[in-house]
């Protein structure tokens, strides 16, 4: 019953962020970027969560992580290459079924290389909040993102 209670209050205190940036998003002429997670693929069989819940194999190797995230691109020309300041947010569930959250900002380059497609890559210095399957106390930590 407390893992749901956490995952309400996360979700209160989320929502006024999340309708403050679409209301104010207009007055900037940037992109929002919506992400929805979904799949973790743990690359060796030892960082595998037996016991996950929404396990999709019977090891855990791959497990289905539900969640949205927000990010807000500050470009000026949604269509120009280059750098660009970014903010991003969001929550998923992990492999235990709690809820890990992370905001953060950084960098964006984009680089055109014919007509409408691009590549582009983000480096992000995020504030995450969750907690491990050892230990089960939620916690702030300082990461990179890229």
């Amino acid at each position: 019953m407390g893992s749901h209670l956490r995952k309400v209050k996360a979700l209160t205190m989320s929502c006024p962020v999340l309708i403050a940036i679409f209301i104010t998003s207009p007055c900037y002429s940037g992109e929002v970027d919506l992400d929805m997670f979904g799949l973790t693929d743990h690359l060796q069989k030892k960082g595998a969560v037996y016991n996950a819940p929404l396990k999709l194999d019977k090891d855990g190797v791959k497990v289905f992580n539900p969640g949205l995230g927000l990010g807000y691109d500050f470009r000026h020309d949604i269509h120009a290459q280059g750098l660009s300041a970014i903010v991003h947010g969001g929550m998923f569930e992990n492999c235990n079924n709690h809820p890990f959250s992370f905001a953060g900002a950084g960098g964006r380059y984009r680089k055109y290389f014919y007509k409408n497609n691009f590549f582009e890559t983000n480096v992000l210095g995020v504030l995450t909040y969750g907690n491990d399957s050892q230990d089960k106390h939620y916690k702030s930590a300082p990461m990179h993102k890229g």
